[in-house]
């Protein structure tokens, strides 16, 4: 009778270690998935970008089209510095000077973005910075 109760026990523990392990997997998914919330007060989300990729010196310049708060299509310039090894995240290849790369827009701005791979680009505090890191990855 005692070791049918424990094996009873180890079972029930067995199955529960199992539904907490598939919870916490299900929680960080939904996590990864959803925008990044309170940024500036802001909800921000992750978007990919299509730019093109110039050099001159020792700065990297990535040249790309958004719309504005008015709707209007408007280039915008993105700078890095080419000796620090701190450029765009780059998604995909490279082709021809041209590939896509990771930034975020606001709910309130529309124009994108661009994150380098330190986010010091950015004007985010390093709160925001551990906020971004910690929902990318």
């Amino acid at each position: 009778m005692r070791t049918q109760f424990v094996i009873t026990t180890i079972i029930i523990l067995f199955f529960t270690l199992i539904m907490w392990m598939g919870l916490v997997n299900i929680l960080k998914i939904y996590k990864m998935i959803k925008v990044i919330d309170e940024i500036n007060g802001q909800r921000l989300t992750p978007v990919i970008v299509p730019i093109k990729l110039k050099v001159y010196g020792k700065i990297i310049v990535a040249l790309y089209n958004a719309n504005n708060v008015q709707g209007v299509n408007v280039k915008y310039a993105a700078n890095f510095d080419k000796n620090s090894n701190d450029g765009p995240i780059i998604i995909g290849d490279v082709i021809r000077n041209k590939c896509n790369a990771l930034a975020v827009i606001g709910e309130n701005n529309p124009v994108p973005i661009i994150l380098n791979q330190n986010f010091t680009r950015c004007d985010f505090t390093d709160n925001e910075i551990l906020a971004l890191k910690k929902a990318l990855s």
